[in-house]
């Protein structure tokens, strides 16, 4: 799984476990990425469609670049406020682009993004005028993926256990508080094994948070991505057909397609 920072645990309501070895040092992509963010709210302030789209046409070429998972960040934040201005349909289908590119880049960005990004999809396709059979199974494919890995990464987490400790536990025959330095522990071979403990916890640390942030988002759009699909393909005529064939296509858990399938049915009522 790629590594999700605990600011956005905590701007989900996450409650996290903070590792003792994290950092807080701010990198050159962090800091662009600020930038990004400064630029579309002041272009947001302003009404300025034209400045967000000319930024997501440049992001969209930034997804094949190294820094891909703030690009997908910025595309995601840029397309939700061209959501709520009013203005074009060719504003708008920028916006779908970007996020149709980002989707279909199985590296561009954390699950936690491409899963708000695959919930406004829909809503981007249709106010962009992209309106027809092909963009409709376009959009369903890549929201089923991303819905696909949230049961995945869920199912795996029910595996791994209890949460972590708060801190790393102390090497034994060793006293002292827990979290501290492993400067304090004079026995090199003792100070060793700490570190390495320390190294270990912030792993099973790193993993459970992110883990958890695939539980809330679960939680959150599970039925939002349901009603997505039977409103697609259960508006009259229904569209049986069309999504059984895509449910196959993308190896759906089957409980999940049966479920579907049912809520689609239950439209030609």
């Amino acid at each position: 799984m790629r590594t999700v920072s605990i600011v956005v645990l905590l701007a989900m309501g996450t409650s996290v476990i903070a590792s003792s070895s994290a950092t807080t040092q701010t990198s050159d992509t962090e800091m662009n990425y600020n930038a990004g963010v400064e630029q579309i709210d002041r272009a947001a302030l302003s009404g300025d469609i034209k400045a967000i789209r000319a930024m997501l046409d440049g992001w969209i070429r930034d997804l094949d670049s190294p820094h891909q998972d703030a690009t997908a960040e910025l595309i995601l934040s840029a397309s939700r406020q061209l959501l709520r201005l009013p203005g074009g349909k060719q504003e708008d289908s920028v916006s779908y682009r970007a996020l149709v590119k980002m989707l279909s880049s199985p590296s561009a960005g954390s699950l936690h993004v491409r899963t708000e990004a695959a919930a406004i999809l829909f809503q981007s396709a249709k106010k962009g005028g992209a309106t027809r059979p092909e963009d409709r199974d376009a959009c369903a494919t890549l929201l089923l993926r991303v819905w696909k890995q949230l049961y995945e990464v869920n199912a795996s987490s029910v595996r791994q256990g209890p949460s972590p400790l708060l801190h790393a536990p102390l090497p034994l025959g060793v006293w002292g508080e827990p979290g501290m330095s492993p400067a304090a522990i004079q026995d090199p071979v003792k100070r060793r094994e700490y570190e390495k403990a320390i190294q270990q916890h912030a792993q099973e640390v790193e993993q459970y948070n992110e883990y958890e942030i695939v539980r809330r988002l679960l939680v959150k759009y599970d039925t939002a991505f349901e009603r997505q699909i039977v409103a697609n393909y259960g508006q009259r005529p229904v569209d049986l057909e069309a999504l059984q064939k895509l449910l196959k296509a993308e190896k759906i858990d089957p409980k999940l397609e049966a479920r579907l399938t049912r809520a689609v049915q239950a439209q030609k009522r």
